[in-house]
């Protein structure tokens, strides 16, 4: 009897064995098979996420680019700390962009422009628009990154 319980459990434990090896290679074999998002793909993505934080009609103009952590730095953020490439996609056109509510009254504010961060999946990293005059322009060189950033010591007058 024992050995009959123990012939079942050792078969049991080789199927579910069995089983799991099948689903590790089905998954690493689908994982390998993913493509990476083309330019094309990841500005149509781009776009349907700008229209849902508030980018109207279509684009004037569409610039991308797969970007390093360097120029994340120096085009967006200083202080980034992630160490990931991102997809950094320029839209020209109306953004209608809500800011926060002072005093329970809701405002918005109009842009000619939209910038969207995506990860190298095509995941939304986030959104911007900024003011004229200071847009992303993709085809300009990056800027240097400053040695160190001015502090409310540094915003004093100088006489």
């Amino acid at each position: 009897m024992r050995k009959n319980l123990f012939l079942i459990g050792l078969a049991i434990c080789s199927v579910v064995l069995i089983v799991l090896i099948v689903a590790g290679l089905a998954i690493q074999q689908t994982n390998a098979t993913t493509k990476p998002l083309t330019q094309k793909d990841v500005e149509t993505l781009a776009i349907s996420y700008a229209r849902i934080g508030g980018f109207e009609g279509e684009p004037t103009s569409v610039q991308s680019k797969f970007i390093s952590i360097n120029e994340i730095k120096a085009r967006l953020d200083p202080f980034r700390t992630s160490a990931d490439s991102e997809w950094l996609v320029v839209l020209k056109g109306k953004a209608v962009v809500n800011l926060v509510p002072s005093k329970n009254n809701p405002s918005q504010q109009v842009f000619d422009n939209m910038y969207i961060e995506l990860s190298i999946n095509g995941e939304l990293i986030g959104t911007g628009s900024r003011n004229p005059g200071y847009e992303i322009d993709l085809n300009s060189p990056v800027p240097p990154i400053p040695d160190r950033w001015p502090g409310p010591v540094d915003n004093t007058p100088k006489s």
